[in-house]
């Protein structure tokens, strides 16, 4: 997003949304193995250079699920709301480069203090049931509107984007939403 920012020369306005890709942990054996198929492939799309299947396979954790993620980003918000995005990128950087368990509130909780965030604060917060409850209707809200994967992106005005897409795919939309739509909000919504 902050490549897009950079490209439309703006800031934008991004209301996260939590998307449970998957919402409990699978612990079929080749889940692990098709989701690292995945990696392998997108790996050779532009930027995903960094992704490691192979540090991840040798992971002796279970391939991690989405939910206490979800939980400790909704946390760290209500913390610093102005620093979400940059915690979803830790996030995502600990489980695709790093390869850490990010089902585990103590990985999660050391990410969110590198950034600021008081540890002890976002773990007790993240294991909140108004917490849980907010992750909830968001994947609820993404289901009712037809959202089946991680990333989409939804203009307020303009096309939806689902999946990793080349930035010139995004500045395009952005373009659309903005320019055939006068007054049109240029802010967006990531479900992730």
């Amino acid at each position: 997003m902050r490549e897009l920012a950079a490209a439309v020369g703006e800031p934008l306005r991004i209301k996260y949304r939590s998307f449970l890709l998957s919402p409990q942990p699978d612990p079929r054996p080749m889940r692990k193995e098709q989701i690292m198929s995945h990696w392998r492939m997108a790996r050779s799309a532009p930027g995903g250079e960094e992704l490691n299947p192979e540090l991840m396979e040798r992971r002796d954790f279970p391939y991690p699920y989405s939910t206490p993620a979800s939980l400790a980003i909704k946390a760290f918000a209500l913390q610093q709301p102005e620093r979400e995005g940059d915690f979803i990128e830790a996030v995502e950087r600990a489980h695709l480069v790093a390869c850490l368990n990010i089902a585990d509130l103590e990985v999660l909780a050391g990410l969110g203090e590198k950034l600021g965030a008081d540890r002890a604060m976002l773990r007790d917060m993240a294991a909140d049931p108004a917490i849980e409850r907010a992750v909830v209707d968001d994947h609820n809200a993404a289901i009712e509107c037809g959202i089946y994967s991680t990333p989409t992106l939804e203009f307020s005005a303009g096309p939806r984007i689902v999946g990793a897409q080349p930035l010139e795919h995004f500045i395009s939309a952005y373009r659309q939403a903005t320019g055939e739509l006068p007054g049109a909000d240029p802010g967006f919504l990531n479900n992730n």
